[in-house]
């Protein structure tokens, strides 16, 4: 059995997307929930990673690489060409389904808000000391959580404004933490979900936030 990772259900909650090495290299495959009917959705010549869905599940954003440098590609969830949308801006996002907005981590040095539909840069966040920021909307599209894990300190989970850029501190763990993944927001937006990893892996809810 070939490896998966980085799956993610459409917003109807009947497919999901997800990266398999059944081809031979990452590439994104979909399927029906009870595990029917795959189908691959990419067939590029670099890996593809980290699939995401647009609100009306018509299309999906992915990761890639080229030359080193992180890439975000576009692709109808039914098939076909994919087209790149933005460059360096990483590839691990997540799609508001209010705004119609990306948000996006490079991987250690900034958070950025992008057009979902263009790719273009509506605005960029400072984040340094976070090699995994891994952003989340929130349910209203109004603020997004991010992790940060600086070496030697210990990590933590903010709250952005997507409005401002302002930032604050919601959960600070004094002893290591390893999380997994990002913070994910519950559908009322009281609550988030993290998935912390030790020896085995535990998923930890936290409110009041």
């Amino acid at each position: 059995r070939s490896a998966i990772t980085h799956a993610a259900l459409s917003p109807d909650g009947t497919r999901v997307a997800y990266t398999s090495f059944e081809s031979g290299s990452a590439q994104i495959w979909l399927r029906n929930v009870d595990g029917s009917s795959p189908m691959q959705l990419t067939r590029t010549v670099r890996p593809a990673f980290w699939p995401i869905w647009a609100p009306d599940g018509r299309s999906i954003v992915f990761g890639s690489q080229s030359s080193g440098v992180p890439e975000l590609w576009k692709i109808s969830s039914t098939g076909g060409e994919p087209v790149r949308l933005a460059q360096s801006v990483g590839m691990r996002c997540d799609w508001s389904h209010v705004s119609n907005q990306l948000v996006c981590s490079d991987g250690g040095r900034t958070l950025a808000i992008l057009d979902a539909e263009t790719g273009k840069l509506i605005r960029s966040i400072p984040w340094p000391n976070s090699s995994a920021a891994l952003p989340c909307w929130s349910p209203d599209g109004r603020q997004f959580s991010a992790l940060r894990s600086p070496i030697g300190a210990g990590s933590s989970i903010w709250i952005i404004d997507a409005a401002t850029g302002q930032a604050r501190e919601t959960v600070r763990f004094k002893q290591p933490f390893p999380m997994l993944f990002r913070a994910s927001w519950t559908s009322d937006g009281d609550f988030l979900v993290v998935n912390r990893n030790e020896l085995t892996s535990h998923v930890t809810l936290f409110e009041n936030l």
